[in-house]
């Protein structure tokens, strides 16, 4: 088919660009430049990938039937899986940028070719059809297993730019998924993960506000199959600096979001983390409490779970801060009023945070603010007031507090 592989590209790429075509036929023309691509891209040994080490069932099985022979064998055999689990991070550090040293020396005759494929295939991430998004991701991830180190990085950063504020949230989602396979398939490497993770996280809080309409749920769903990915990819010490923001905005995620399927989702892909990366704060504790059956009923969520999360420190912070500064400004008014009660269940994990931070925070917002965030922020004055009922509040908060009533009138 190669000799053919530049008169089908012409063909298709003369083919019409609008969406009126229906889902089917721009589904199927992905598909067939996602094939076309793979033909002038021979399969060829990539070096370069992550490798996160021997996961091979049969070697697994072949070292226990050896630790009933010998016990000996069993210590050998331990030693032997954990260098060759570690072996290739040995000779890879964690500041891997392209070296060419890495990387094959495959020459690539038809380069403009597979950057016109590459290009329409992002172009397809932008699709209103969520099978377009999903089979373009699927083919740039095929592509790229076939491609040098540096092509990779170029193809990344053209998918990390679909990632802004002038992007719809179609694109959000069709760059999240081109990022979870690229992860799958070991095409990411540690060192472009400062630069993935943070758009990760944007993209798990990601709501777009058109019209009567929402937008976003499908985004943060794809962001939380991204996190699941990235935990079956890597090695838990290239993770390790990104534990802590992931674990965090996971639980927030599970617990807050409005959509059942994201949450989740979020708790799928928390308990993955916690399997495959074992370093998730208090992973085991927060994984039997917020299940996939549990996130399932929203009040549940907010006014029971959460309390049971903020015995662990670590996560106390980041929720109130999330509730405060997201939820009660929420565009949905029982997310805002389920977020001002959970403030007050959670006003004995801090007290002092929650009277001397939130409470002058939310009782600025009652008094000036958007329509949305001003219900909200009194909603959570008032019920944090009730809740610290033996806290003494310091004159400054009650000559504010009797302002909201005026400010609303």
């Amino acid at each position: 088919m190669l000799p053919y592989a530049s008169d089908l590209l012409g063909a298709v790429l003369q083919l019409p660009g609008d969406s009126s075509k229906g889902i089917l036929l721009c589904r199927l023309e992905t598909k067939v430049l996602q094939r076309i691509g793979l033909l002038f891209c021979p399969p060829i040994n990539t070096t370069w990938q992550y490798q996160r080490g021997c996961r091979s069932l049969q070697d697994n099985l072949e070292s226990l039937l050896m630790s009933h022979d010998n016990k000996d064998s069993l210590v050998s055999a331990k030693v032997a899986d954990h260098s060759l689990y570690t072996g290739f991070q040995n000779n890879i550090s964690s500041d891997i940028s392209g070296d060419c040293s890495l990387t094959m020396n495959c020459e690539l005759f038809n380069t403009d070719e597979v950057a016109e494929v590459i290009d329409k295939l992002i172009s397809a991430l932008r699709s209103q059809f969520t099978g377009v998004r999903w089979s373009a991701a699927k083919g740039i991830g095929r592509i790229c297993s076939r491609l040098s180190s540096s092509m990779v990085n170029d193809v990344l950063s053209a998918v990390l730019s679909l990632c802004t504020k002038l992007e719809p949230y179609t694109a959000w989602h069709g760059a999240c998924l081109a990022l979870a396979e690229l992860g799958r398939r070991s095409l990411l490497l540690p060192s472009k993960l400062p630069e993935v993770i943070p758009v990760v996280l944007r993209a798990l809080f990601y709501d777009e506000r058109s019209g009567d309409h929402n937008y976003g749920s499908n985004v943060r769903d794809a962001g939380c199959y991204v996190c699941w990915a990235f935990a079956r990819a890597y090695h838990p010490k290239d993770f390790v600096d990104y534990v802590v923001p992931i674990a965090s905005s996971l639980v927030l995620v599970s617990l807050f979001d409005r959509e059942v399927s994201v949450r989740r989702a979020a708790s799928a892909a928390f308990q993955e983390n916690v399997g495959r990366q074992g370093q998730f704060p208090h992973g085991i504790e927060i994984l039997t409490t917020c299940d996939y059956f549990s996130v399932g009923n929203r009040a549940h969520c907010y006014l029971q779970l959460s309390v049971s999360v903020a015995k662990f420190k670590e996560y106390v912070e980041p929720m109130i801060d999330h509730l405060v500064n997201v939820r009660l400004g929420h565009w949905d008014d029982s997310i805002r009023y389920l977020a001002a009660c959970a403030l007050g269940k959670l006003y004995i994990a801090d007290p002092d945070y929650m009277m001397e931070i939130v409470l002058p925070q939310i009782i600025n917002g009652s008094i000036k603010s958007t329509l949305h965030n001003q219900q909200g922020c009194i909603f959570g004055t008032g019920e944090l007031l009730c809740a610290s009922s033996s806290y003494v509040i310091n004159e400054e908060n009650l000559l504010k507090i009797k302002e909201i009533v005026p400010a609303v009138s």
